[in-house]
This record gives structure tokens, C-alpha cells and sequence, in this order.
């Protein structure tokens, strides 16, 4: 699975366009997508934005910086320069990497991209959320019927407006 799962991520890298990833960094770090050079490392004088991107700014700093990597080495590990998280594994890998997030309450929840719209959601689901549940971080049902029966809130008092 490890194998097929390393396939399906090359195979969608090599359908990818760099120059897109480019922009998006670019956007990211608040810079002339010009300044930054494929094959080199992120300039030196990159300034932190005063508004919008400061965690995605200092996201991608860190890990080009952690990881010496190059611009496009970056907008790779960033998922094509959109700063999310990318996990590519065996079904226990992936599960193992939520697991660490979640419990050590870097997260409260997850937002699932799978790798390709039509088929990349029904492997994690047949295969990663069982192991979530038997790891007791997933529900296996819902105790109320609406999503603020989830979340145990209130329902609000509602008032008829008055007619003037």
C-alpha cells in the first residue's frame, strides 16, 4: 500500500503545475512570485506580513528553513505552495499522524483533501477511519440528529419581531 500510495502522489505531481504552486507561495509570503527561484533556497529578506498569512508565512519559513529546501522542494511539501499538511502512506501511517495531532491537541478536527476527488475518499475511509475508531478518536455514530446536538449547544429562545 505504502508503494501505491507514493505512486498515486507522483503520478499527481507530474499532472501539476509548478507555476500555480509559484503564485501561491508567492501569496503566501507576500512577495513578486520573480523573487523566488525554483532551485534555490527562499530569499533571505522575506519580512513578515503585517496583515492576512502570518501563520502560513511562518509556516512555510520554518520549514524551508528546518529542511533546507528549495523554493520548489517547498511549494511540494506545502501541497503545491497551499500550506496544508500533506500525509502519504500505508492506511496506518495516515491514521498514526492524525492520531499524534489530535492528541497531542495540535487540532480539534481534521478537513479531509483527498489526493483525487472521485476515488481518493473511499480508501481513507474504508481504511483510516476504522482504525480511528478502534483508536477511540472517531465517532462511530452521532448522539442527536443536528449538528448543534453535536456540539451540545443550546438552541436559542426565539422572539417574534415586534410589529411597530
Amino acid at each position: 500500500m505504502e508503494a501505491e500510495a507514493k505512486r498515486r502522489e507522483e503520478q499527481l505531481w507530474e499532472l501539476s503545475a509548478i507555476e500555480y504552486g509559484l503564485r501561491r507561495l508567492a501569496g503566501i509570503l507576500q512577495v513578486d512570485p520573480t523573487r523566488l527561484k525554483l532551485d534555490e533556497p527562499l530569499p533571505r529578506d522575506l519580512t513578515l506580513p503585517v496583515d492576512g498569512m502570518q501563520t502560513f508565512f511562518k509556516g512555510a519559513l520554518s520549514l524551508a528553513e528546518r529542511g533546507g529546501l528549495t523554493v520548489r522542494q517547498l511549494i511540494r511539501a506545502q501541497g503545491g505552495g497551499t500550506g496544508h499538511h500533506i500525509i502519504v502512506g500505508t492506511p496506518e501511517a495516515v491514521a498514526g499522524s492524525i492520531e499524534t495531532w489530535f492528541r497531542s491537541g495540535a487540532v480539534a478536527g481534521f478537513n479531509v483533501m483527498p489526493d483525487a476527488i472521485a476515488s481518493g475518499l473511499e480508501p481513507f475511509v474504508d481504511h483510516v477511519v476504522p482504525l480511528l475508531r478502534q483508536w477511540g478518536i472517531f465517532r462511530s455514530a452521532y448522539e442527536g440528529k443536528t449538528l448543534r446536538d453535536h456540539f451540545g449547544l443550546a438552541r436559542p429562545t426565539w422572539q417574534r419581531p415586534s410589529q411597530s
